[in-house]
């Protein structure tokens, strides 16, 4: 046939159908072209895309003929392309053209459609390109960096899923499929074959190591992997640019031997070890079952359907699928595992916290008979002494003194000590929370007045004086206290340390101080004083601090003032400690104590009246 004269409409091959129906149709063969006549019976007023699919890249002419009457005249328009897809544009209101096709040497697909219909298929890219980068992202995530035998091979990790994903779109006949599919597919079937020989490298590289018990530089290999991996990766996209069908049939055969190697070496032998194996082997098997049925449809070697033109869509989905619900499980379990790591951790921390529970309970247990023994040793020793004293005159001096007033000094000594001991009691049921002090208004003179008789004798066995100033201005203030905690844990303790740490002829002076619904109470002394460094670790009130001897060599136990700390706490007061400013002698400053205390209700409305 000549392409520079019309020929009759009857030299060429005749297909006549309605769009949107669409071929693929087989051409005629002439010679070294083909001539190609399509027409439609309806013409419509847009233009008309015509894809030419051919199963590898190829060189091709072909010469466009407008249908006039029973003649088909040369257009003017001539192509050539070197592609395995063309994509030709026909003017709107155009009834009848011919085609003219040189150089054919491949099966080649021709298809008719209009845009309307493309628009339609486009829309069903959009979703189907939305499912699989949805699906891709949430594969990815799931994984949490975890790969199936190439867990350091990144590159080959992420081109097995960028070749399912243009399989997934390009596949499905959609507006993007005819221009890209064959480029795409091209591209595909490079990265799949690279990635397949990387895993089977590593597999084989394994699996030699094991019979023959040698020991691999694990390194070189993933590299050698990835270097593997680029160079297909390199290969398939010169496939889109150059004219190499022998290039295309040899890639195919190299995936086809890849499938095979990978299904023995990896499928079988090491999905086993991983989570989910089953599925991981139906997704392998289904890839590899689509790839070579595409690659055997394309061959002609199986006959062309929708199912078999489709298998490497299948293929691929399915396994998108199986890794999903792979990667799926994998992040259930590492949530349990998480979830059981944070039960393990909150016991260890109950189990924790009830040790240090029980660590703090046997603290304040022997705080509490530490307290105990000081009470004990201190608190009941002063009334003792009296009482031994008082009894020492009845034996040996009893006409110096009437033995009336010694026994009324015997007796007041004895109600102390059982006060002291109602003392204890109340206290140990304060720590155990069963009971609280009982505060009510008691008048302050007299509970100075009995601390000071309960010292008597020491008081005069080392010449000391003690004074109240301004004592009655103050003769009857009254308290918010409980008589026992203030005269005998607060007033005895502190009067205490300032005998033992005060020498001869020193004096003891009490001064009080009213501010608004409070009342302060100093007590000085000009003994010893108290070291700086010793005075801050004091002030704490929560540490043991050891007693220094007094001034004759008493002793102590170091819990006085820790006992006076807590009961005046118990009775809503403060308390400080420091230097006696009034010390007349500065290395023998002496030390005062301010215990801070509520007036009853009653004189706090007086005051402020």
């Amino acid at each position: 046939m000549d392409p520079d004269r019309a020929w009759d409409v009857q030299d060429v091959l005749k297909r006549t159908f309605e769009p949107p129906h669409a071929g693929p149709y087989k051409l005629r063969q002439s010679n070294s072209a083909i001539w190609l006549r399509f027409q439609l019976t309806n013409p419509i007023e847009v233009s008309q895309t015509l894809i030419l699919n051919s199963s590898a890249v190829f060189n091709v002419e072909f010469q466009l003929f407008k249908v006039v009457g029973d003649k088909a005249e040369p257009s003017g328009k001539e192509f050539k392309f070197h592609r395995p897809a063309i994509r030709m544009t026909i003017p709107p209101g155009t009834s009848n053209y011919v085609v003219k096709l040189v150089n054919w040497n491949n099966f080649y697909e021709l298809n008719l459609h209009t845009i309307e219909l493309l628009w339609k298929e486009g829309v069903l890219s959009l979703v189907t390109l939305g499912l699989a980068i949805g699906i891709l992202l949430v594969t990815v995530y799931l994984s949490s960096g975890m790969w199936i035998g190439l867990r350091q091979t990144t590159l080959s990790y992420y081109l097995i899923y960028i070749h399912t994903l243009m399989v997934t779109i390009f596949a499905n006949s959609g507006l993007i499929r005819y221009f890209f599919e064959g480029p795409a597919l091209t591209w595909g079937t490079y990265n799949l074959s690279g990635f397949m020989g990387a895993v089977s490298i590593m597999c084989l590289a394994k699996l030699l190591s094991h019979l023959l018990r040698l020991k691999l530089n694990l390194k070189f290999l993933y590299y050698l992997c990835e270097a593997y991996t680029a160079v297909f990766f390199v290969l398939g996209i010169i496939s889109l640019f150059t004219a190499n069908p022998g290039l295309n049939e040899g890639i195919r055969l190299v995936i086809a031997s890849f499938m095979i190697i990978g299904l023995l070496l990896f499928v079988l032998p090491f999905s086993h070890r991983v989570n989910g194996h089953r599925l991981l082997t139906i997704g392998w098997l289904s890839i590899i079952v689509g790839t070579a049925g595409y690659v055997l449809t394309i061959q002609n070697i199986i006959p062309r359907y929708w199912f078999s033109t489709n298998l490497i869509l299948i293929g691929s989905c399915i396994h998108v699928i199986c890794f999903t619900l792979v990667f799926l499980k994998q992040h259930k379990i590492l949530k349990k595992e998480h979830q059981q790591i944070k039960e393990d951790l909150l016991i260890q921390s109950m189990e924790s916290e009830k040790k240090e529970a029980l660590v703090n309970l046997e603290k304040e247990r022997t705080a509490a008979l530490t307290s105990l023994v000081h009470v004990f040793s201190h608190d009941l020793r002063n009334p003792l002494t009296t009482v031994m004293g008082y009894l020492d005159l009845l034996v040996h001096e009893e006409n110096s003194v009437p033995p009336k007033k010694l026994l009324q000094k015997i007796h007041q000594s004895a109600q102390r000590m059982d006060q002291i001991i109602d003392m204890v009691n109340k206290q140990e049921a304060i720590r155990l929370n069963k009971k609280e002090l009982k505060l009510e208004d008691i008048d302050l003179m007299e509970c100075i007045q009995a601390t000071m008789d309960i010292f008597e004798g020491k008081l005069r066995a080392k010449g000391l004086r003690w004074t109240v100033h301004d004592e009655e201005q103050f003769k009857d203030t009254k308290v918010r206290a409980d008589t026992t905690a203030l005269t005998y844990c607060v007033f005895s303790n502190i009067i205490s340390n300032a005998i033992k740490y005060s020498s001869y002829d020193d004096s003891i002076d009490w001064s009080i101080k009213v501010n608004q619904d409070q009342i302060e109470i100093a007590i000085a002394d000009c003994g010893v004083g108290i070291p700086p460094e010793k005075l801050e670790a004091i002030r704490s009130f929560d540490q043991h601090i050891r007693s220094n001897k007094g001034t004759l060599g008493e002793d102590g136990t170091g819990f006085g003032l820790q006992q006076v700390h807590r009961f005046v706490g118990l009775m809503e007061g403060t308390m400080a400690i420091g230097p006696n400013p009034n010390g007349e002698d500065p290395n023998l400053s002496g030390t005062e104590v301010k215990i801070t205390l509520k007036l009853s209700p009653q004189q706090s409305k007086e005051k402020v009246a």
